[in-house]
């Protein structure tokens, strides 16, 4: 089995979350939709073994027509500890999913202060 490349995984975790993002709004119990987001991860987590995971999703987290994708991009960078590249983004999105999982995070690693992401969100 051949190796895919940084830029062919790249481009197959767009489409699985464009994916997952159309799911989302067609299956009610949303199992498609997080089969789809967990082959993602899959390969993202290859990509972390090599220490290239922000070269993977950095990328998307400025995908100009699907915001599922870069908030997906962006809690995965976030959960393996890419804060830096993440919170600007979900502070952002308008994926509502994106303030409550600031806030946990936050709360989590003593970052309590969510002002910004709530003014952000309070904008849709």
């Amino acid at each position: 089995m051949a190796t895919a490349t940084i830029e062919q995984d790249r481009n197959e975790v767009r489409n699985l979350l464009q994916q997952a993002e159309e799911r989302v709004r067609t299956d009610p119990d949303a199992e498609a939709s997080n089969a789809l987001t967990r082959a993602a991860v899959a390969i993202a987590d290859r990509w972390a073994v090599e220490g290239r995971l922000a070269e993977l999703l950095s990328p998307l987290l400025s995908e100009p027509e699907h915001r599922w994708v870069r908030y997906s991009a962006a809690s995965i960078l976030l959960h393996r500890g890419h804060a830096g590249l993440a919170v600007p983004v979900l502070e952002t999105v308008r994926v509502p999913e994106a303030r409550f999982l600031l806030r946990k995070w936050r709360r989590e690693h003593g970052n309590g202060d969510s002002e910004a992401s709530d003014r952000a969100h309070r904008q849709d």
